[in-house]
């Protein structure tokens, strides 16, 4: 579970910026139902990238060779 939750974070900073925060609370949201109380805060805590953190995520996504 904790490594499909760390795929789904990840998941979560490969979007775009405007989608971020409403996909983060329904995520929250899904833990908390599911139970996972200590998951659902960690998730809800996150903050959303700024413009330029969120650049270089992208980048290193499309090309990590080109990001060392």
């Amino acid at each position: 579970m904790a490594d499909e939750l760390e795929g789904r974070i990840d998941e979560l900073y490969g979007l775009p910026l405007e989608r971020f925060t409403a996909e983060r609370d329904a995520l929250a949201k899904e833990l908390a139902s599911a139970g996972d109380r200590d998951g659902a805060a960690r998730v809800k805590g996150f903050r959303k990238p700024v413009v330029a953190a969120w650049a270089v995520n992208v980048l290193a996504r499309e090309d990590p060779e080109g990001v060392k």
